[in-house]
């Protein structure tokens, strides 16, 4: 045996050998002495596991597969290892899903934390950045007047201020001259005094300076008692800081109007959705919920096309709707004081900066005067006559200046009906401004 081991052949416990016999029957290796073997280390019978440590060295060894001789130990008998895989602890195994959790949670967090981001940044440019963000009705106008006068730089700018009435009925692109004023329409829709004055201070504020404005009057919109006032016309999220002034001032209550400008909801993308839908993709919205319809047509020198024609049908059907509008409006008419205020702002503000204005009375058929009463007339016709006495105001009467089948509802211009009325105010306002020197 010792000639082998010596010689570097396989002894006789190495593995493939039969295992030692003595006396015919199978002899268990004797234990290690104490003390003997590697530090931490003992050898134990076949079968008895070592749970109260980690696996040895030797325990690395296949199962089952003898073992290199042991210091100690009989030479050649091989000594079986069992190695035991430790299962994890209950605070292994808690700390397993926790780990697998923590990226969602990451993942949560920077997600909550860039939707706070981008509503901030919103709610900042909201207030601080292009009007069109907050009112693409006024912001988008602004933007294309800014452009003409570019274009125009010898040229001063008229404005025509009103509703969309003035929006529809005054068309400046249709001929243009080649020299006198730049005539630009900045109307609103249902924008009477308060809207008109709202409109010259932005402008103002805005960096526009009006070399003059055509100024449309017209007297439903000076009654506002109950639901008549303007305020109830003017939404509030369109409405920018300096605005606020003339909030206070004019309108029947001016907490609920500014506290409005947040809208439905303080998440300032939330309130805003359906004007963001609107710029982005109206399709995505019913029609009920659009708020485009008003500007995104609107042409490059402030004009809102309105209706192309329409059949004895329609007419008929939309003057049921005009009638039971406007009928009880002129059989209760009253002046408001804050509506009349706010109209005789607008000319105090306008002479203090030296800005001339010239009224105009926009077109009606006879279906629709018809609903006047002695007494509206009384007080729109005075209210006028004041004005124009005050300020020294001339004024455009074109009540008449338009035939029945351009007036479907009896006071907006068709399509055509614009065409057709502007080509015969624009000399008009160039004489009146002439004549201002």
């Amino acid at each position: 045996m010792n000639d082998v081991l010596a010689s570097g052949g396989r002894g006789v416990g190495s593995a493939g050998d039969p295992p030692a016999q003595t006396h015919g029957r199978h002899q268990p290796p004797p234990p290690l002495p104490a003390g003997e073997g590697s530090p931490g280390e003992r050898s134990e019978p076949a079968g008895v596991g070592t749970h109260d440590r980690g696996p040895t060295p030797a325990a690395l060894a296949p199962l089952g597969s003898a073992t290199p001789p042991q210091r100690g130990g009989v030479s050649g008998v091989p000594v079986l290892r069992v190695a035991v895989v430790h299962s994890p602890t209950s605070a292994a195994r808690l700390a397993a899903p926790t780990k697998a959790r923590r990226p969602f949670l990451l993942s949560f967090v920077v997600f909550v934390l860039f939707v706070v981001a981008v509503n901030i940044a919103f709610a900042v440019a909201l207030d601080l950045g292009p009007p069109h963000l907050r009112d693409p009705e006024y912001g988008l106008r602004l933007d294309s007047l800014r452009q003409r006068m570019k274009e125009h730089p010898a040229r001063p700018p008229v404005v025509i201020v009103g509703s969309s009435r003035t929006g529809q009925g005054i068309r400046p692109g249709v001929c243009e001259p080649a020299d006198g004023p730049l005539v630009f329409n900045m109307s609103q829709s249902g924008g009477g005094p308060i809207s008109q004055l709202l409109t010259l201070r932005r402008l103002w504020a805005d960096g526009v300076q009006p070399a003059g404005v055509v100024l449309e009057y017209w007297p439903p919109f000076l009654r506002g008692d109950g639901t008549y006032h303007e305020q109830h016309r003017i939404n509030s999220v369109r409405l920018r800081n300096v605005d606020e002034p003339t909030v206070r001032e004019f309108f029947a209550t001016p907490d609920v109007a500014w506290a409005g400008r947040s809208g439905e909801s303080p998440i300032p993308l939330v309130a805003h959705r359906h004007a963001v839908v609107s710029r982005i993709c109206p399709d995505l919205l019913p029609h009920s919920r659009r708020t485009d319809p008003m500007w995104r047509s609107v042409d490059g020198w402030g004009w809102w096309p309105g209706r192309v024609s329409a059949t004895p049908q329609q007419i008929d059907a939309g003057w049921q709707t005009v009638e039971a509008f406007y009928r009880p409006m002129y059989a209760g008419y009253s002046i408001h004081p804050q509506h009349a205020a706010a109209f005789r702002t607008v000319l105090c503000e306008c002479r203090n900066r030296g800005v001339p204005v010239v009224l105009i009375r926009m077109p009606e058929n006879e279906r629709f005067r018809q609903f006047h009463t002695a007494e509206s007339q009384r007080l729109g016709d005075g209210f006028l006559a004041e004005m124009v006495s005050e300020f020294g105001l001339p004024t455009i009467d074109a009540r008449d200046w338009a035939d029945a089948d351009h007036l479907p509802d009896g006071f907006h211009l068709t399509q055509s009906g614009a065409e057709v009325f502007t080509r015969r105010l624009l000399p008009e306002v160039e004489r009146w401004w002439k004549s201002k020197g």
